[in-house]
């Protein structure tokens, strides 16, 4: 109850608070939320000393604390765009090629996506761009009215969620929407506890399996799609070409794959280490 009641006031906030509010308050919000966040912020900083090797501490606590500030900034307005579908957003798309020849055969697509800012953001501008329906998998929270809250949150700006847990069976519900048309975005910079992983090679930590294992299922490509907030209600997307494995792919095929797809968020997340929201060790 009180963790749908937190989510509530924050739809009622970001969605009513005029501009200027929106340009500073969350920033502060997240400073504060740095300074009583010890755990998350050790997360953050041991992300960070892998990140920026070789950079000065005042560097890399300058980064920390943005960290916090982008998240909250782009928590924020990423609701507010949710509540209401017709405010504007400024979305830029590096490798748009990319993207529409994954679509242009009119099949599903596995969008696989990492913790960044202006996720929210992205999600809803794409799908007011795109004629296609549009799905997150996300993990299954334990606040049933939370997650009402955000499902329908999320439903209002034309994004469908996908509720995965630990039951293989969870699977099934993503491979007919992808088998019929849908654009699925996966995380894959996070592994849940007794999934199948790929070796370290994102800063020292694995990727997910699973989104490939997926795609390789219902015969679709995986296009990875980075996301980065750059202002107020201004985000942009890099899309990369699309990867595929084939139905019979084995674990070295889905590891040479997500070998590029690593390099590629690598080198998206060096270009703004605080970009990268995942502090979970």
């Amino acid at each position: 109850m009180r963790e749908e009641l937190l989510r509530r006031a924050l739809v009622a906030g970001a969605s009513r608070a005029p501009a200027a509010v929106m340009a500073t308050l969350p920033a502060a919000i997240g400073a504060v939320a740095w300074a009583l966040s010890p755990v998350e912020r050790r997360g953050v900083r041991e992300n960070l000393r892998a990140v920026l090797a070789g950079e000065s501490r005042g560097a890399r606590l300058a980064a920390e604390l943005r960290t916090f500030t982008s998240y909250a900034s782009s928590l924020a307005e990423g609701v507010a765009v949710l509540a209401d579908p017709g405010r504007r957003v400024t979305l830029e798309i590096e490798g748009r090629a990319h993207l529409d020849a994954a679509l242009s055969d009119g099949r599903g697509v596995v969008l696989l996506t990492a913790h960044t800012t202006g996720f929210e953001l992205a999600g809803a501008a794409l799908a007011r761009q795109i004629d296609r329906r549009v799905a997150f998998v996300m993990a299954k929270e334990r606040d049933d009215g939370a997650r009402g809250v955000s499902d329908a949150l999320r439903a209002r700006a034309g994004l469908e969620v996908l509720h995965v847990g630990a039951d293989a069976l969870d699977a099934l519900p993503v491979l007919r929407a992808l088998r019929g048309g849908v654009l699925v975005g996966m995380h894959v910079d996070r592994v849940p506890a007794g999934m199948s992983a790929s070796p370290p090679w994102l800063f020292g930590r694995p990727l997910a399996r699973g989104p490939l294992l997926l795609a390789s299922r219902a015969r679709v490509g995986a296009v990875p799609v980075w996301t980065r907030r750059e202002g107020p209600f201004r985000v942009r997307i890099c899309a990369s070409p699309a990867v595929r494995v084939g139905p019979r792919a084995t674990t070295a095929d889905v590891d040479a794959a997500l070998a590029q797809v690593a390099s590629s968020l690598c080198a998206w997340i060096r270009a703004d280490p605080a970009a990268w929201m995942d502090w979970r060790r």
